[in-house]
């Protein structure tokens, strides 16, 4: 029998080598911060189940802001906690696609569409006017305004290089809308109890009027697996948006701001909101045509959206120790009151839409 050549075997593969070394360094990196999340995250599941009225996610943000205040920033956890808070709501919301179906996905997206666009219109006509009113920066008062009106975060890292903007201002702006997207998953849930709404349309408010996919999927699971399922599909509806919205604000903000909008700049600006955009949504897609053609068991259909419930919670637990008190405290009081302002106005308006339309 051939004996195999040493340079064949694993061991001795430098390929082989290489790949080993670099999965024990991430390891190495991310494992401290990954258990301490699921630990989190396993207090948080138990606390939900025994508190319904305030649910999982709710209770690991604020057990992630407490371990933060304990600990402090620790290198060993971060990158542990960053992969969490980022990567596992991507997984979270593509799994949760395998409980709904492509006619459910339709149904629901096509009554938000024309709620969409009222709010994303209003949310930021009402930033800007606001912004121009409290006399804030106005790229600052359009990184807000979009953020708010189309998806938080990944709406701002779109707009950023479009209308120049500062490292401190994408940091202010982004941690407004943060506050804001906390304060949401705590209070929604609470207010849609107080006023009696159903499950459908506390689902369609959650999704026309909090900011960030995490928070929008981690209110409407607090309240309800329905609610969590129709408020997942219309902010996914919403986020569609990101891409012809961002190129038409680039347009407007090249106008009001005289931003020179050559081709060469308008195609790295294209490839940067592409970069952005939240290709999750496909995956979400995809496992949902998977349960429409009944290609996935109902068992393995349920075991997915089970998971994906769970890692919302882990994400929230990641977001909470990822809360930076300072950094919150150091935006001031303008750009705050400005957020405030347009989350208040936001959500009233939605919530009579939703009355409007959903409840009739």
């Amino acid at each position: 029998m051939r004996q195999q050549s040493p340079a064949m075997e694993p061991d001795n593969n430098p390929q082989y080598i290489q790949v080993s070394k670099t999965s024990v360094t991430w390891l190495k990196t991310h494992l401290p911060g990954l258990s301490l999340v699921f630990s989190l995250s396993f207090i948080a599941y138990h606390l939900g189940g025994w508190f319904p009225a305030v649910g999982g996610p709710v209770f690991a943000i604020l057990l992630g802001i407490g371990v933060k205040t304990i600990l402090g920033d620790m290198d060993l956890l971060r990158d542990g906690i960053a992969f969490s808070a980022k990567q596992l709501l991507k997984c979270s919301v593509i799994l949760i696609g395998a409980g709904l179906s492509l006619a459910e996905i339709w149904r629901t997206g096509k009554t938000a569409l024309l709620l969409i666009l009222v709010v994303v219109a209003l949310g930021m006509l009402i930033v800007q006017l606001v912004g121009r009113w409290m006399k804030l920066d106005s790229v600052l008062t359009g990184l807000i305004g979009v953020g708010t009106a189309i998806c938080g975060g990944t709406a701002i890292a779109a707009i950023a290089p479009i209308v120049r903007a500062r490292e401190d201002q994408v940091v202010y702006a982004i941690s407004t809308i943060f506050v804001f997207n906390v304060c949401a998953v705590v209070t929604y849930p609470v207010i849609g109890r107080l006023l009696g709404m159903e499950d459908i349309p506390f689902g369609y408010w959650a999704g026309l009027a909090i900011q960030d996919t995490s928070s929008v999927v981690a209110a409407g699971f607090s309240y309800s697996d329905a609610a969590g399922d129709t408020a997942a599909v219309v902010k996914l509806t919403r986020t569609l948006f990101l891409i012809p919205l961002s190129l038409i604000m680039a347009l407007a903000m090249g106008l009001a701001w005289r931003i020179n909008m050559k081709s060469e700049a308008q195609s790295g600006q294209m490839t940067n909101i592409l970069k952005t955009f939240p290709w999750f949504v496909l995956g979400f897609i995809g496992l949902s045509a998977l349960c429409t053609w009944e290609l996935i068991s109902e068992a393995m259909s349920a075991g997915m959206v089970f998971a994906g419930k769970y890692l919302i919670i882990m994400a929230m637990a990641s977001i909470g120790m990822s809360t930076n008190l300072k950094d919150i405290r150091a935006t001031g009081f303008k750009p705050m009151m400005l957020g405030c302002i347009a989350a208040v106005i936001i959500g009233i308006v939605s919530w009579l839409l939703v009355r409007l339309t959903v409840y009739g």
